[in-house]
């Protein structure tokens, strides 16, 4: 597929979300709903048009999920009822509903892809697959409690995704046709940015549940290709943020279950934002740090004591830097002059004492 009809297709899905997002937005001023948290059925509408129409145009020896019995379509579907089922109170728990989801989603998958490498059968294989894929959809869930941070972890990821094709085709690794799964990333970045546009002039918009589930779902899905495809360990590396995030909040819980304080404030961003009351520049700096997890399983993803190592150096970093978020930063220009103003008071001081006892040896003399 051509470069330029793909660009078509990006600002196609755009300018859709941008028109669903008004859309709704209106109808719900007409009607008196408030309807702010659930910008990600708009979104994800965009996005599956979007995917709908580069299937559609996309030549079918290039296109990477001919192996799919029905393509894209069962996926598109899931991720819609997952977006529809979020928006009203239900009693069956939600982890049985994204596992049932997940379930029947593996069913069309190819019978080739193993996220265990064959390494057990069929059966047990997809229902490790299906289970994990749930608890990912949980896991985004439960982040989408801090406003911002889904569209962050999502974009960082779908960037990595781009890329990762056309690192590995150099290679030999994967056929042509795996490049053209770079494609349906970026439809889902192109719904994230007229999002993002959109919020400028509507502060109150929130994606909710209604596109943090989904997008769970649509992560989840691109991260079993990679590990399908045997790049296990790039799919385990890229969302590592989240993993630290769920790990603090859970033991944060589990030290104050005698006074609980609200789910929201047991995350460690949450402290750093609390502890600052500004949070300027916080989500530029975690998408940068985000993407930089992402991308080391996605240039490494051969050699795991580098994505190990990268990853726990870029982890020590991304902490530490949160931990101190809003000092003064300690800059080689500021070290230098405070090292200059330090050896000229040193420098000072050592003349000054020099004339005391010069002073004190002549009239020591006189006497």
């Amino acid at each position: 597929m051509s470069f330029s009809l793909f660009c078509l297709f990006f600002f196609a899905t755009w300018l859709l979300c941008l028109t669903f997002l008004r859309i709704g937005n209106a109808k719900r001023a007409k009607e008196g709903k408030d309807t702010s948290n659930k910008a990600g059925l708009a979104v994800c509408a965009s996005i599956a048009l979007g995917w709908i129409l580069l299937q559609s145009a996309t030549p079918s020896n290039l296109f990477p999920f001919n192996e799919f019995i029905l393509g894209l379509y069962p996926f598109l579907i899931a991720m819609a009822s997952l977006s529809m089922y979020v928006i009203y109170p239900n009693k069956i728990g939600r982890f049985w509903v994204y596992f049932a989801i997940t379930g029947l989603s593996v069913i069309f998958l190819p019978i080739d892809w193993s996220m265990s490498q064959g390494f057990l059968p069929l059966f047990f294989d997809r229902f490790l697959t299906a289970l994990l894929w749930a608890l990912f959809i949980c896991i985004y869930r439960r982040m989408d409690k801090i406003n911002g941070l889904t569209i962050v972890q999502t974009s960082a990821l779908c960037l990595a995704f781009s890329i990762f094709p056309f690192m590995t085709i150099n290679r030999g690794i994967i056929s042509d046709s795996f490049t053209t799964l770079s494609y349906y990333p970026m439809i889902v970045l192109a719904g994230i940015i007229a999002f993002m546009n959109y919020r400028k002039h509507v502060p109150d918009a929130l994606l909710g549940k209604t596109g943090s589930v989904p997008f769970g779902y649509l992560m989840g899905f691109f991260l079993i290709l990679l590990a399908a495809k045997g790049f296990w360990m790039a799919a385990l590396v890229m969302p590592a943020y989240y993993y630290f995030e769920l790990i603090y909040s859970t033991i944060n819980q589990w030290l104050h279950r005698r006074y609980p304080e609200p789910p929201i404030f047991t995350f460690f961003i949450s402290w750093v934002i609390r502890k600052n009351l500004n949070e300027k520049g916080l989500f530029p700096f975690l998408f940068l740090n985000m993407l930089g997890f992402a991308l080391i399983g996605v240039v490494f993803n051969n050699s795991i004591q580098v994505i190990l190592t990268l990853s726990l150096l870029l982890f020590i970093y991304t902490i530490y830097r949160l931990y101190h978020w809003g000092e003064p930063k300690i800059t080689y220009r500021s070290m230098f002059h405070d090292t200059k103003d330090a050896l000229s008071q040193v420098k000072s001081n050592l003349k000054e004492s020099i004339s005391t006892v010069s002073t004190y040896m002549k009239d020591k003399n006189k006497k």
